[in-house]
C-alpha cells in the first residue's frame, strides 16, 4: 500500500498535470498508465438496485464487470442457464419452440455470452454456435443453438407471468431433465414448459428439483393473474404434487394436461414459509398483504 501511495502521490493535489505520464521515479516494468474508457452514456433510470443490475447484465462494457456482478449479486431476471435437447421434446412442443427462435447478430451482452458458453460446454455441440432469441414472456430472451444437434441453451426466468393475461391460460405442461453442462458429474436440473391457449410457450421460473418445479406450479395456480418475481419461493411441501412432478421428469418429456397437476394443488396457505410469497404477490398487485 505504501508503494502504491508513493507511486501515485505525484498525481494528487494537481502536482502532475500530465495524467498520461507516470511519475519519473516509477519503474515502467511494474507500473502502467491508467486507461480512461470512453463509455457510452447510461440511459436515464430510477437508479434502482435491480435496474442497475439489469443494465450491467446486458450492457456492461466489461464482461469481467458483469461476471463479478453476477457472482456477487445474481442476475435479477435470469435464475440460470440450461441446455435442452429439442430432439427429445414432444413433436408439438418442439415445432412451436424451434419455429419461434430468431437468429441474432453478435452481441456484447453478458447474458448472451452465458448461453453461448453453456452450449459450448456440451461435448456434442458443433463448432460455431449461433446466438438467437425466442419470445420469452419473462426473463432474458437470449438463446444459443448448435446446427445439426437440436441443442438449445436458454435462460430460466426468475418471474412468473400472469397466466390469464395476453400469454393465455395454461393448457399443457412438459417437464423434462435438461442436458448436463460441463464435466462436474452433477445431475442436470429439470425445467418445465407451459403451453397456453394463445399458442404461447412459457418456461416455468424454476429449475432443479421436483420440489422447486412443484412450487412454481403451485404459485401459478394460486396467483394466475399477477406477474410476480419468485426469488426465495419456498419449496413445495405438497407430497402428492411433488411425486407427480418427479414421475413426469423421470419418465421423460411428454405432454401432460395442466389440469392434472393443478388438481393436486391444495388451497394456498399464507403463513410461515409462504408469507413472503403472498406478500410479494400483494405488492405486485397493489393490494394489502393478507
Amino acid at each position: 500500500m505504501s508503494r502504491w501511495y508513493m507511486a501515485t502521490s505525484g498525481w494528487r493535489r494537481g502536482t502532475l498535470p500530465d495524467h498520461a505520464a507516470l511519475p519519473k521515479d516509477c519503474d515502467a516494468r511494474i507500473w502502467q498508465v491508467a486507461v480512461e474508457f470512453n463509455l457510452p452514456p447510461i440511459p436515464a433510470t430510477s437508479s434502482g438496485y435491480e435496474e442497475g443490475l439489469e443494465w450491467v447484465m446486458d450492457h456492461a462494457p466489461s464482461q469481467r464487470l458483469a461476471h463479478d456482478a453476477l457472482r456477487s449479486f445474481a442476475d435479477p431476471s435470469s435464475a440460470g442457464t440450461v441446455l435442452i435437447d429439442t430432439n427429445q421434446l414432444p413433436p408439438q412442443l418442439r415445432a412451436r419452440f424451434i419455429d419461434r427462435i430468431t437468429p441474432a447478430g453478435p452481441s456484447g451482452s453478458y447474458r448472451a455470452q452465458r448461453v453461448l458458453d453453456a452450449l459450448d460446454a456440451h461435448p456434442a455441440a458443433a463448432a460455431g454456435s449461433t446466438l438467437g432469441t425466442w419470445p420469452a414472456a419473462t426473463g432474458p430472451a437470449w438463446c444459443a443453438t448448435s446446427s445439426g444437434t437440436g441443442l438449445v441453451a436458454l435462460h430460466v426466468p426468475r418471474a412468473m407471468t400472469g397466466l390469464t393475461s395476453s400469454a393465455g391460460s395454461p393448457l399443457e405442461v412438459v417437464l423434462l431433465r435438461t442436458e448436463p453442462v460441463g464435466g462436474y458429474g452433477q445431475s442436470a436440473p429439470a425445467v418445465g414448459f407451459v403451453i397456453t391457449d394463445q399458442d404461447r410457450i412459457l418456461l416455468l421460473p424454476a429449475q432443479g428439483l421436483p420440489v422447486e418445479l412443484a412450487a412454481a406450479i403451485e404459485h401459478a395456480v394460486w396467483h394466475p393473474e399477477v406477474p410476480t418475481p419468485l426469488q426465495g419461493l419456498a419449496r413445495s411441501a405438497n407430497e402428492s404434487l411433488v411425486a407427480a412432478v418427479d414421475a413426469l421428469v423421470e419418465t421423460g418429456p411428454r405432454v401432460t394436461p395442466w389440469e392434472e397437476l393443478a388438481a393436486l394443488v391444495r388451497p394456498r396457505p399464507c403463513q410461515g414459509d409462504y408469507f413472503p410469497c403472498c406478500g410479494a404477490v400483494a405488492a405486485a398487485a397493489g393490494q394489502p398483504k393478507e
